[in-house]
């Protein structure tokens, strides 16, 4: 049993670096480096250093135990390298806030996941809650993203959509293969996302790349500071997000994962992302899903235990 202390801490740094990485990233994309695969391949290698290091430094605890197999970490890494891009794509188009409250839905399709491949239903009262949140969320969102107001564009929305989907993909998908051995098969997600993504990334992006580097003033003109901090961001975010992953349940996950897209709304608006009237109301609305859900209760979507499957 995980303390209640335990999870304040690692929920807190889940949503620090959430903090620092949209802000970063967003900075990063508009400021010269357009470059939302490249800097995706960046983030995994820095976080197959970081667990590398950490695996290093406890003497590879676990190593004897059986990891995951390649062919169950493909899937995971597919929806890992998509959510990882289609995020930086709406960063790229839309503003932070509205970015993350189209992720607060997040909680809504990891529940529509769970009932569809595990038969996993929600109470009632919970049910009733998760409505509440996708309301708020077309509250936020509809009139910027289908009438073309505000500074919300419907390719920011609908790649945060398709973020999301993936995100909750992972969450119900990914806990029950990486949970078993979490530093191991971590590592071996990294490797085999790299394997997929790098060719992928030089595919689209290397004449990008070929023109900053061949310009000396398009390359000192990059925005250094932010690349490395996106990139420290995003790491430091994922691995807390994949940690936080194998302690909550996949629902539990999904619905913290809503509070820090609140955060982070919150964080956009301080540092100056322009928001209207009904993004306000539509926020509060969420917030107030939010809050019941947290009141209410969880039932948890989750995989088949082995000995059901071995039944």
């Amino acid at each position: 049993m995980v303390s209640t202390a335990h999870l304040v801490v690692s929920i807190g740094l889940w949503f620090a670096g959430s903090v620092v990485n949209n802000i970063w990233t967003k900075k990063m994309l508009n400021g010269g480096f357009p470059l939302p695969l490249t800097a995706s391949v960046m983030g995994m290698m820095a976080q197959l250093f970081a667990l590398t290091i950490v695996s290093l430094a406890k003497g590879n605890p676990g190593k004897e135990k059986a990891k995951a197999t390649t062919k169950e970490l493909v899937p995971i890494s597919v929806c890992q390298i998509s959510g990882n891009t289609l995020h930086k794509v709406a960063l790229m188009y839309t503003a932070i806030p509205v970015v993350h409250t189209v992720k607060s839905l997040n909680s809504v399709i990891t529940a529509i996941l769970g009932y569809a491949f595990y038969g996993t239903r929600a109470p009632s009262l919970v049910s009733l809650v998760l409505i509440v949140v996708g309301v708020g969320t077309a509250v936020s969102n509809t009139n910027a993203a289908f009438f073309n107001r505000g500074d919300a564009d419907a390719i920011g929305v609908a790649a945060a959509l398709l973020c999301t989907c993936t995100d909750a993909s992972r969450a119900v998908f990914g806990k029950s293969v990486i949970a078993p051995n979490p530093t191991q098969n971590l590592i071996k997600l990294q490797k085999t996302s790299l394997m997929i993504f790098i060719p992928l990334a030089m595919y689209v992006e290397s004449s990008s790349i070929a023109e900053i580097v061949a310009s000396p003033e398009a390359f000192s003109s990059l925005p250094f500071l932010a690349i490395f901090l996106s990139v420290v961001g995003v790491a430091w975010m994922e691995l807390s997000n994949f940690y936080n992953l194998t302690i909550l349940s996949p629902l539990t996950h999904s619905m913290t994962n809503a509070i820090r897209s609140l955060v982070v709304i919150g964080a956009g608006i301080v540092v100056g992302s322009p928001v209207r009237a009904q993004f306000i109301l539509g926020c509060a609305i969420s917030l107030i899903g939010v809050s019941l859900h947290s009141y209410y209760g969880k039932r948890v979507p989750t995989a088949p235990s082995a000995t059901k499957k071995a039944s």
